[in-house]
């Protein structure tokens, strides 16, 4: 069983660009560790960092504009490419 990832695994699954990933480690919010040259993290730590993280919290105008954003306009024809 795996028990880290390396930075493009964790890139991968956490959806997250490779310089954030990086800012997290820098400020303590995500631990790394180092095998030789290689940055890897403990998938236990991973787990950790993305429970910490901050809900979004949506105020009635945000809810509004997301929900409209993914409505279809009437009398709209979606432009759907086969």
């Amino acid at each position: 069983m795996q028990r880290a990832l390396t930075i493009q695994e964790f890139q991968q699954v956490y959806r997250i660009a490779r310089t954030k990933i990086y800012e997290q480690i820098e400020s303590g919010q995500l631990k790394a560790v180092k095998i030789g040259k290689k940055t890897v993290i403990r998938v236990d730590d991973a787990e950790k960092w993305l429970a910490a993280l901050k809900p979004v919290e949506l105020n009635e105008s945000t809810r509004a504009n997301a929900v409209s954003r993914h409505r279809p306009k009437v009398g709209s024809k979606s432009r759907l490419r086969p």
